[in-house]
């Protein structure tokens, strides 16, 4: 699922709350189609990393990670995301980063805050998904 293709406004999100209210969503469970993105989000952000994120990039077991300045949402993939009140709180969205690797990026799009990073093969597809760490949505966003 791509950044453009969020809702703007519409209602609020189903049950099986996570800590402080959040709600973690999974592309391959399905993401609800009534969120909305905090005001005036920009999809070009300009990133602020935390300490932890600036030493896992450092120790990352597939190499250090050069941080980017500035991503666009809109050319990741953006497979989780967490949601309290109605509004996406936080994005984890998947990059090219080279021929082998992806760079994973643990976004809060209100501030540009990164809270941590990592590297994955571009051959690790993930095929564990824990389903009950996530929401089911009572209706799930339409992607072309």
């Amino acid at each position: 699922m791509r950044l453009n293709s969020f809702p703007q406004r519409q209602s609020s999100p189903t049950s099986n709350p996570q800590r402080d209210d959040e709600l973690l969503y999974h592309e391959e469970i399905g993401f609800p189609d009534d969120i909305d993105m905090p005001k005036g989000f920009n999809p070009v952000v300009n990133l602020n990393y935390g300490s932890h994120a600036r030493e896992e990039a450092m120790v990352d077991r597939y190499g250090k990670i050069r941080l980017p300045h500035r991503i666009d949402v809109r050319k990741g993939k953006i497979f989780e995301i967490g949601v309290t009140r109605n509004v996406v709180t936080k994005m984890v969205i998947r990059f090219s980063y080279d021929e082998t690797r992806d760079i994973i990026i643990v976004l809060m799009p209100s501030s540009g805050f990164v809270k941590t990073v990592w590297f994955n093969l571009k051959s690790d597809t993930h095929k564990t998904l824990d389903r009950s760490k996530y929401t089911v949505p009572k209706q799930k966003l339409k992607v072309n």
